[in-house]
């Protein structure tokens, strides 16, 4: 056999081979939206295949809390920090008379968040938030610390183990530098607003 006979029995060989492993990747890939289309009703076309996002809650979700200080009206910065206590008296933020930050509490985290100027790509207003998931149920108690005078609003919201929601909103109220504001509140998990509330003010003091 020569040569040329030789090489061109190689390349018929090698041609069959792709040959068939394109249509059995390409069969795998097809198939589903065939079943999908035979399944379908006449007339009409699959839908897509969509994410499922329940499961971007973890198995173990059985709650949340989210606690928000935003600024008073036209200011940047929240003119205070935050400082949570839950009911084991363990803490999570920031006290600015101590210079002093705590991070005491499992699967919490304080930070602040804001969004520029989408035109200008100016800094826009920024707000504190603190975030517990599956917390404690009992008595938290919020402390409110003053860093320069100005006006803050304040947003408390806990989550079911469903994500059904309960709030308490406190809107453009005062605070003095080194000043302390205290908002207590008792948060129970429950199952879902129908059975209650889950948050339940208590009172607020300088």
């Amino acid at each position: 056999m020569s040569l040329q006979e030789t090489m061109a029995g190689f390349f018929k060989s090698l041609a069959t081979v792709l040959f068939f492993l394109v249509f059995t990747v390409s069969s795998a890939a097809v198939l589903p939206f065939w079943q999908a289309f035979a399944q379908a009703p006449a007339g009409t076309m699959p839908a897509p295949l969509q994410k499922d996002f329940s499961a971007d809650v973890p198995e173990d979700f059985a709650g949340a809390l989210d606690v928000r200080i935003h600024p008073g009206e036209g200011k940047l910065q929240p003119p205070a920090e935050l400082l949570l206590k839950d009911p084991r008296g363990r803490k999570i933020g920031h006290d600015p008379r101590a210079g002093k930050s705590y991070r005491e509490i499992p699967l919490a985290s304080y930070e602040f968040e804001g969004l520029d100027d989408a035109v200008s790509g100016a800094p826009g207003p920024q707000s504190g938030v603190i975030e517990l998931r599956n917390p404690l149920a009992g008595i938290y108690v919020l402390e409110i610390i003053g860093k320069e005078p100005g006006r803050f609003s304040l947003e408390i919201t806990g989550y079911d183990k469903d994500l059904n929601p309960s709030k308490i909103f406190l809107k453009e109220t005062p605070i003095a530098p080194k000043g302390l504001r205290r908002f207590t509140f008792r948060y129970t998990p429950g199952r879902g607003v129908r059975h209650g509330t889950l948050i339940e003010p208590g009172k607020t003091s300088d």
